[in-house]
């Protein structure tokens, strides 16, 4: 349990909050986690966003999206905005591009509206930094978000007391009273699969997210075998292409292993859909350890593992599409969509407070929700002292047995199957209040991974088309030796070529050679690459008599 000490409050305060920081804890860091552009760690990479706005608007406090769909931006200070308004157009542009059908009617018509803020965010910013590591010490603390929705500090807490003892905290640290919000919130609890949650009976007629699924895709049940030899279940997250290896890989939440945040002691093996040598799909292959920051607390930014999947049929991109969507804190379907059966990864984003939220979770299936917090600092899970920096709380429906659902939002204008979309994340955990969802920002994820593996989720886009041309004289002389050559394009090799004149067989070799004669004639060449596409083309062989040494025929 985490009790507010006033002694070792004061060491804070006289030391600052790196005092928490011992010579070994910082040799601890991920030095992977580090920018490039300094080697300062970035706590909080969801907010890139809001940081760079506010370099060129001072003034800026933050913004996000209504229940009418309005964009708010609040900035602080009077005079006109007509910049920021027009600077954020285009977001309120791309937003409603984006909208799902349910959501169309009530959020497509907003606008860019103004509201006056009592901060800036960078001062919030400042005020969350002054309070810093000593937070970890207040119990019943669950979250710390700047929240733009608000314009405060907003603080989720599970016990009443705890707002007393943060309203101190944040007095001595010279926090203003006014920049504090609370909201009740149930601790956090992590989704990893039951024994009594899995579903009864499976479908024969139909395909499920706990069927045997090729190519792989993110979105279905996966089982680990523990280092004990039982074995228990949570959701395959994103695939993904290694770009450290040639295999392919996924993402799964780190909690779903035998050792949370740090490569497990022994073998872990993942399987889909059962526990059988025809299921396997790898092994676990990154899992960054964190670092410690608040005294007995480990710090990441992101709960997710790598599995390493060789040999397997893996959809890099893909994600599985069910036959129906759960609206606002409902069920949605387990059943694959026969004609519809993934969705297709084409970005990566990171979304504010109030755009539309998708995932897709062995346990509950394909559900929608609303962003309601962004970048959040979240203490503990299940009485682990693990704090995740930086996540996204929404409103879409989960259970235990979702940990490591693919989060996503669609991309803009969907008019074509399969349906594009842009992803967020991986989910992890929920309040237990079922208030929140939880999940890890996609950009959280590959800094923590940095310098240990990276990978590449967007599906590759399609191949552009195989085609075959010919090299040769359409209108040779008559009676001359001639060679044509077939020329792939757009293909892979190596090529197998099939040549036929006047419909017969002639050649398979990439070029054919023979007397032109004197008589018109078809030539075709047919070409299969080494992904087993093909192509064809024919021509027409017209031989011309030119004045000269070759005899014309009559």
């Amino acid at each position: 349990m985490r009790r507010f000490n006033s002694a070792r409050l004061l060491i804070i305060l006289a030391a600052g909050t790196s005092a928490c920081e011992t010579p070994s804890d910082v040799a601890d860091q991920d030095p992977a986690a580090r920018l490039a552009s300094g080697g300062a760690l970035d706590a909080y990479p969801a907010e890139r966003e809001f940081r760079a706005i506010a370099r060129e608007f001072p003034a800026f406090g933050g913004y996000f999206f209504d229940e009418e769909g309005n964009l708010v931006v609040s900035m602080k200070g009077g005079g006109p905005h007509a910049d920021i308004q027009a600077r954020l157009g285009e977001r309120l542009h791309d937003f409603r591009a984006r909208l799902p059908e349910p959501l169309k009617a009530q959020r497509s018509h907003g606008r860019v509206l103004v509201r006056p803020a009592a901060f800036t965010f960078e001062e919030l910013a400042d005020f969350r930094e002054r309070l810093g590591g000593a937070l970890s010490q207040i119990d019943g603390l669950v979250f710390l978000d700047l929240d733009e929705t608000k314009n405060r500090l907003t603080f989720g807490i599970s016990e009443a007391s705890a707002r007393g003892r943060i309203e101190s905290l944040a007095a001595q640290l010279g926090v203003p009273p006014a920049t504090l919000a609370f909201a009740a919130s149930g601790p956090i609890v992590r989704d990893i699969g039951r024994e009594r949650d899995i579903p009864l009976q499976q479908s024969t007629q139909f395909q499920t997210l706990w069927s045997t699924l090729r190519p792989l895709r993110g979105g279905v049940v996966t089982h680990w075998r523990k280092g004990d030899g039982s074995t228990t279940w949570c959701t395959l997250g994103f695939v993904a292409q290694g770009n450290h290896s040639p295999h392919p890989g996924a993402l799964v939440n780190s909690h779903c292993s035998d050792t949370e945040w740090g490569l497990d002691r022994y073998v872990n093996y993942y399987y889909q859909s059962e526990d059988v040598p025809l299921n396997l799909l790898g092994t676990e292959d990154s899992d960054p350890p964190g670092y410690w920051c608040y005294f007995f607390w480990k710090c990441r930014l992101s709960d997710a593992a790598w599995v390493s999947m060789p040999g397997v049929d893996a959809g890099r991109g893909l994600i599985a599409r069910t036959t129906s969507l759960g609206m606002l804190g409902e069920e949605g379907s387990q059943v694959i969509n026969a004609n519809d059966p993934v969705f297709k990864i084409v970005q990566e984003r990171t979304p504010v407070s109030g755009e539309p939220v998708e995932k897709v979770g062995a346990r509950t299936g394909w559900t929608l929700g609303l962003i309601r917090h962004t970048c959040v600092d979240s203490w503990g899970s299940d009485g682990m002292a693990h704090k995740r920096g930086c996540q996204h709380y929404a409103s879409y429906y989960a259970y235990f047995g979702d940990s490591g659902s693919p989060v996503f939002g669609l991309a803009d204008g969907q008019t074509e199957s399969p349906l594009e979309v842009h992803l967020f994340g991986i989910h992890w955990g929920r309040t237990a209040d079922e208030q929140y969802s939880i999940f890890s920002p996609i950009t959280n994820i590959k800094q923590d991974h940095a310098g240990y593996t990276s990978f590449t989720t967007v599906h590759p886009p399609p191949l552009p088309a195989l085609s075959v041309w010919l090299n040769g004289d359409t209108s040779p002389p008559p009676n001359t030796m001639q060679t044509w050559t077939a020329v792939p394009m757009n293909g892979t090799a190596p090529y197998a070529y099939q040549w036929l004149r006047e419909g017969t067989w002639v050649s398979s070799e990439a070029s054919y050679t023979a007397s032109s004669g004197v008589a018109a004639f078809t030539l075709s060449v047919s070409v299969t690459d080494a992904l087993g596409r093909t192509a064809s083309n024919q021509w027409l062989i017209q031989p011309e008599c030119t004045p000269g040494p070759v005899e014309c025929p009559n």
